[in-house]
């Protein structure tokens, strides 16, 4: 059953969009060397050349307060030219991952195996004394927990009240709950019709979806739709479900017994949230909201590069697990609603510290010209 009233395109909230305007000021700008969050601090980093306090002396914002780091070395468009460097030649260089790190003025790049030779050529090649080198021990295999005492003949068609995040999902040549492929991670509007976002991997474009709630205790399995968009390369791993006038779904608000999402989100270095799957609750810190990573993941025939990736932290002993892929990557505010930013994608383990990662939401929606659905 598809209802449409009241319903509205969500919107950036306003802390995102001050933000977003005050470094598009700034960022091509040879005195500027990044920017980073620490709670509801915006730290601003100068060069060593200039002092960003003048530029920023009557300077006030009503959603953080500015700080102005020690001068480095390093100018952000340094530190951008590096960062394609790396891209342009990763392969020839043998890494299998990188970003900017912006606090320590430099770069974060990983391989399998380091030598000294590996090191000295990067930094030779990038023109950056700052490297932090890491050691990456692969990807997390997402094995995924089977349920007890879950039906696998449950009615296709009852409807589910909330097309709630939190929800699984799986497709239609496993009819049973306890082969979850993934997780509910938003809805948008595509076109003319409304969709379920997910993840790309472990799935086909014209299979047919089905969602059942783990998460908050239910069995109830109900029909979505079918996958029409599929796009896992480059900067994406996602899927659009597209409802019919036979899902089991309403296009209501996306949300959890506890949780609200009022607008669109995208990852900012430094914020944090929690990444809702159809298993797992799990909070994060995002410590790059731009990573490239060589994904190597043969079980999902996912064995490739992904570019400008959100690259998390888990903040607690809570983490995601097999069949949270998809599930909605939330930023959380003080005021205590959340903004989407992301689909997760999975977990790598680099230098001994388990880190997820997940598509941005900026990129899917850019991609497929689609807008997040939200109704009020």
């Amino acid at each position: 059953v598809l209802s449409s009233s009241l319903s509205v395109f969500a919107e950036m909230r306003g802390e995102d969009i001050e933000y977003k305007n005050l470094i598009q000021e700034i960022e091509g700008e040879d005195f500027y060397a990044g920017s980073y969050f620490v709670g509801d601090e915006l730290h601003i980093v100068p060069t060593e050349e200039n002092d960003l306090k003048s530029v920023f002396k009557n300077r006030n914002s009503s959603s953080f307060d500015i700080v102005i780091d020690e001068p480095q070395r390093y100018s952000y468009n340094a530190l951008e030219d590096a960062f394609l460097t790396l891209r342009a030649n990763r392969d020839k260089l043998g890494v299998s991952g990188y970003s900017i790190d912006v606090i320590n003025n430099g770069l974060f790049v990983d391989a399998y195996n380091w030598t000294d030779e590996m090191k000295e050529e990067i930094k030779n090649i990038t023109n950056i004394e700052n490297i932090t080198f890491t050691t990456d021990e692969g990807v997390i295999a997402e094995n995924i927990a089977q349920d007890s005492g879950l039906d696998d003949s449950l009615n296709d068609t009852r409807a589910i009240e909330k097309a709630r995040l939190g929800l699984g999902i799986e497709i239609d040549q496993n009819k049973g709950v306890n082969n979850a492929k993934a997780s509910i991670g938003g809805t948008v509007k595509n076109g003319s019709s409304l969709g379920i976002l997910s993840t790309a991997h472990g799935v086909n474009k014209g299979e047919k979806v089905y969602a059942f709630d783990v998460l908050n205790g239910s069995s109830v399995r109900g029909y979505i739709g079918t996958i029409t968009e599929l796009r896992m390369k480059g900067n994406m791993d996602a899927v659009i479900i597209k409802l019919d006038n036979n899902s089991a779904l309403t296009p209501t608000s996306l949300t959890t017994k506890d949780d609200w999402i009022d607008s669109q989100g995208f990852a900012v270095d430094g914020k944090e949230g929690y990444i809702l799957g159809s298993r797992s609750k799990a909070p994060y810190i995002i410590t790059n909201a731009r990573a490239d990573l060589n994904w190597n993941d043969p079980d999902h025939d996912d064995v490739q590069w992904y570019e400008d990736m959100i690259e998390m932290k888990f903040t607690t002993s809570n983490q995601t697990t097999g069949g949270d892929s998809g599930g909605a990557i939330i930023r959380t505010y003080t005021s205590g609603n959340g903004a989407l930013a992301g689909i997760y994608k999975g977990r790598r383990t680099i230098g001994g510290t388990v880190t997820a990662y997940g598509t941005r939401f900026d990129s899917i929606e850019d991609y497929y010209g689609i807008e997040m659905y939200q109704e009020k």
